[in-house]
């Protein structure tokens, strides 16, 4: 991956430790943390869009934001806790 960056534990880890995507932002405890190729997407809060993998362009703010259910999902806005927590697409 390109232009990513992560502070917090395990965030960004990547799906398998694999991180291919590009200009990503993970802020918080597990955030963002099974991405593989996601692009322009921002985690703000432990947990936000922590199951996210490919989807692009997300933004999730607050404690499990997008949290459990957006794999690959495009183009979201969640803010607040737990806010679209189980969205899929």
């Amino acid at each position: 991956g390109a232009y990513n960056f992560a502070a917090g534990y395990y965030s960004m880890q990547g799906g398998a430790g694999i991180l291919a995507g590009t200009d990503n932002v993970a802020i918080g405890r597990l955030a963002m943390r099974e991405i593989t190729s996601g692009v322009n997407n921002i985690a703000l809060g432990q947990l936000a869009l922590s199951k996210i993998s490919t989807g692009f362009n997300n933004v999730a703010l607050g404690h499990n934001a997008l949290g459990n259910g957006v794999v690959t999902g495009s183009h979201n806005s969640a803010i607040g806790n737990e806010a679209l927590y189980a969205l899929t697409t």
